[in-house]
């Protein structure tokens, strides 16, 4: 598909995208076009066409914003990885807070998250995994093409050289590859307790899960501990820690705590306080959970990191858990919002604190970080 039309920036949505809607003879015609700014015009090539929206690229922005700046990484008008480095830290802080705000504002009066930057805009990626096609390593653009990015900037320094060497040796790592395969190819580069890493199609942070931002990760900890220092759990209790992977949130905690997550052959490293549970929290429900005995104690806190689907059984783990307090972390606030309606909606919860966490600037992500109390 190569049809050109006009563009006229209305706004930037959730995913970073600008949408232009101009009405024709035919009534409105709603584009979404990445790396645009609100005022911004000029002719778009469509690339996809879906339910009477299109989905286009800009290839001539003929009235600029002002806030339009020139991006730092030398492949982000095509890599699809970052969507707000053509604009400063500020306005893409902006579109991020605004976003999040009017989401979350029809079920919560007087929406006002707290938002808490990141340290740093470029060099905070941990963990980065390429995709591999035809012989082509990198990222997938917007219009689903494969672009290499030997000078991505999101990198941590510890990394930037097994970047490199896989773009100046790519045979070496294209064996480990096989072309005829349906499954999606990908090679991971990982640096995990000061080793780097490069792994061939295993499963995702295959040395064990870490966030790939660990200055905002460390962040986030420490905002989850002030709140239990405020009102902690009694000694009796226990903290449950759902969807807790290797125990990253609860780390710190001086209180005994259950990590539950599915654990299929992984070894975990234990802290005194914290014990693991292998259980598929989307296969079964809360009454089974409780049937295998595994709580025993009372539950006073109920943390959860699900993952982007969210945790529709949530409103059943909490009526019948009934914890003082509930801290639900979050890489996808749409469904975050979802689980939580209507466990507002029945008034035993309120809100306590909301705070935004950056923990991929440069991208259209948000960490969001909601504490609810009975």
């Amino acid at each position: 598909m190569d049809e050109k039309k006009s563009f006229l920036i209305e706004h930037v949505d959730s995913l970073g995208q600008g949408v232009s809607k101009l009405t024709s003879g035919e009534g409105q015609d709603i584009t979404f076009i990445p790396k645009t700014l609100p005022g911004e015009s000029g002719i778009c090539e469509v690339f996809q066409e879906k339910k009477k929206v299109s989905f286009a690229l800009p290839i001539n922005i003929e009235n600029e914003s002002k806030n339009r700046i020139k991006p730092e990484c030398p492949h982000f008008l095509e890599c699809g990885g970052c969507d707000f480095l053509h604009t400063t830290y500020e306005i893409e802080k902006n579109f991020k807070l605004q976003n999040l705000n009017r989401l979350f504002s029809t079920l919560i009066d007087g929406i006002s998250f707290d938002y808490v930057e990141a340290p740093r805009r470029f060099s905070y990626r941990n963990r980065v995994q390429l995709h591999v096609k035809n012989e082509k390593i990198g990222f997938y653009s917007k219009d689903f093409k494969l672009i290499p990015v030997p000078n991505c900037k999101v990198i941590r320094p510890e990394i930037e050289s097994s970047l490199k060497e896989i773009y100046n040796n790519p045979k070496i790592h294209l064996k480990n590859i096989n072309p005829k395969s349906k499954t999606p190819q990908k090679i991971e580069i990982y640096h995990h307790e000061g080793k780097t890493h490069i792994n061939y199609n295993k499963f995702h942070a295959f040395q064990g899960f870490t966030q790939v931002n660990q200055q905002v990760n460390e962040l986030i900890q420490e905002c989850i501990l002030n709140i239990l220092s405020k009102d902690p759990p009694s000694q009796n209790s226990i903290i449950l820690d759902l969807f807790g992977g290797n125990g990253n949130l609860s780390r710190d905690f001086n209180h005994s705590t259950l990590v539950v997550d599915n654990y299929p052959n992984q070894e975990l490293s234990h802290k005194k306080h914290q014990r693991f549970q292998s259980f598929d929290l989307f296969k079964t429900n809360v009454h089974d959970f409780m049937n295998n005995r595994v709580l025993k104690e009372s539950c006073e806190v109920l943390i959860l990191d699900p993952p982007r689907s969210g945790f529709k059984e949530l409103r059943d783990w909490v009526n019948h858990l009934r914890p003082n307090i509930l801290i639900y972390l979050s890489c996808n606030p749409g469904t975050q919002r979802r689980d939580l309606e209507k466990l507002i909606e029945d008034g035993d919860y309120k809100i306590r604190n909301l705070k935004a966490f950056d923990l991929f600037p440069g991208t259209h992500h948000i960490e969001s970080l909601i504490t609810l109390s009975l």
